[in-house]
C-alpha cells in the first residue's frame, strides 16, 4: 500500500500496478465527506494526475457487511478543481 491514513487508503493494483485504488475509510459516518477527506482526496488526485504510470483511478468505499454505502457531497466540489 503506497499511502495510508485513517480516512483514505491508496493502493496500486493491476499487472503493472497502473490502477490506483482509493478507498474511503470513514465507516462510522457512512463515508460522508468532511473537510479533511476532501483535502486528502484533492491532494491524492493531483499527485495521481502527475503519475504517468497510472492509467485508471477507482474510488471505493469500505463498509460493514450488508451495509449500503453512498459516497456523496464533496466529489462534485472536487471535480471543478481538476
Amino acid at each position: 500500500m503506497a499511502e495510508n491514513n485513517s480516512l483514505l487508503l491508496l493502493d496500486y493494483v493491476g499487472e503493472k500496478s497502473n490502477i490506483a485504488l482509493i478507498t474511503f475509510n470513514r465507516q462510522k459516518a457512512l463515508n460522508a465527506f468532511n473537510d479533511k477527506m476532501l483535502d486528502g482526496l484533492s491532494s491524492l488526485l493531483k499527485s495521481l494526475k502527475e503519475n504517468k504510470t497510472v492509467r485508471a483511478i477507482i474510488l471505493f468505499a469500505k463498509a460493514k457487511a450488508g451495509q449500503l454505502v453512498w459516497i456523496s457531497n464533496g466529489l462534485r466540489l472536487l471535480v471543478g478543481e481538476l
